[in-house]
């Protein structure tokens, strides 16, 4: 098999790594470790250099298998001694002055710590410090963004293994990962705010991982972002998915310290200014406000805090026929927060549906139609009206 990789015949290539990605579930650990370098050597070469993307996968999925093999073995040896042959290669390709190889050299990486826990920690523990060093010593933004998404897919497979005896290989770099994310999101360009959102969703999933004023310093950031209309829509959303996250995680934290604050300046009748990362001062757009709280109401437990207030809203929105495109908006995440309550809460979810709102949302409804009321024409839709059936 390892000829066959070596062959300049692609499909004998690719039938060759895929046997041994399959093999390795049923070879014994220590003959898979007797050809261990050899095999890696040959791997690491069509990483490397790949003649296609089918073979490169191939390879990564050689070496997921080959991880897992290994530490199928008694005491992680053999898996250590892989590790440390991969990370012995690979790590220096993480502080490529001009990048070439970061790309091959950390889906390599990543492949391996896929494969066990141990391998996991003990990459990550040795790429990450590496990752952040590279980060901040560089000045364009590119640059920066390949070393965020290489770092957001470490965090990513940490979290398959996260849970176990061992220690968190990021414990020791909470600060330092806490400051990048920060950095990240905080006057970058779209494309390095959005990487750096992706870091911090990852952060803040990582059960245990951060305390509650730590979780709560970083949505702050997040929610500043999902609430400035200066910001490109792409960014509000993603910030509104990772706040979505941080709901499912620490629903406690959601119910007590974030929902409350944002429901009692969700009404037209107030100023909504806030203090967009310290810079500037933005107005929030009660639609933008609506899609957060839709968000945020991941729980039935919330949705039943949320649903009543986004009625109110629209009530008080009638009355201002100057406000349909921003009726229709909030409208549409009503639409959704309904529907998210009915399929998630069930025949309990229905039921507060039709008990806590159904009435007056078929108020709403009705109120386009009667004389002299040009308000309401977000209503004739029926979008909301359907979800109450």
């Amino acid at each position: 098999m390892l000829e066959k990789v070596t062959s300049d015949l692609l499909s004998a290539k690719l039938d060759s790594l895929l046997t041994i990605a399959a093999g390795c579930h049923t070879f014994d650990p220590k003959v898979l470790h007797t050809h261990l370098q050899p095999l890696w050597t040959a791997i690491w070469k069509e990483i490397l250099q790949p003649v296609s993307d089918e073979v490169e996968a191939a390879g990564a999925q050689c070496l997921e298998s080959m991880s897992q093999s290994l530490a199928a073995g008694t005491g992680g040896e053999r898996v250590g001694e892989f590790t440390e042959m991969v990370l012995k290669d690979c790590s220096r390709h993480l502080m490529d002055l001009e990048l070439k190889l970061l790309g091959p050299a950390s889906r390599a990486l990543h492949a391996v710590a896929r494969g066990c826990g141990q391998a996991c920690r003990t990459i990550t523990a040795a790429s990450v410090p590496l990752l952040l060093n590279q980060f901040h010593s560089r000045s364009a933004v590119t640059q920066k963004k390949a070393f965020l998404q290489v770092l957001a897919e470490f965090i990513n497979i940490l979290h398959r293994f996260h849970g176990e005896k061992e220690p968190c290989p990021l414990d020791n770099l909470k600060t330092e990962l806490i400051s990048l994310v920060v950095s990240s999101v905080r006057g970058g360009t779209q494309s390095l705010v959005e990487t750096g959102l992706e870091v911090c969703r990852g952060l803040l999933v990582l059960r245990g991982f951060l305390d509650d004023k730590e979780v709560l310093m970083l949505v702050e950031h997040v929610k500043q972002l999902a609430l400035c209309s200066s910001e490109s829509l792409a960014v509000r959303e993603r910030s509104c998915d990772v706040l979505g996250c941080v709901s499912q995680s620490y629903p406690h934290i959601a119910r007590e310290e974030i929902v409350p604050p944002l429901l009692q300046r969700f009404t037209p009748g107030l100023p909504l200014e806030t203090d967009h990362m310290g810079v500037q001062s933005e107005t929030i757009s009660l639609p933008d406000m609506s899609r957060v709280l839709v968000s945020l109401s991941s729980s039935q437990e919330l949705q039943e805090l949320t649903l009543p207030v986004f009625v109110a809203v629209l009530e008080q929105l009638l009355l201002t026929t100057e406000l349909v495109e921003t009726s229709e908006a909030v409208v549409g995440h009503l639409s959704q927060l309904v529907e998210n309550t009915v399929s998630g809460g069930g025949s309990v979810g229905t039921r507060f549906v039709h008990k806590v709102v159904a009435e007056r949302i078929l108020v709403l409804c009705v109120l386009p139609s009667l004389p002299e009321s040009s308000a309401g024409r977000m209503f004739t839709e029926k979008a909301v009206l359907q979800q109450c059936h």
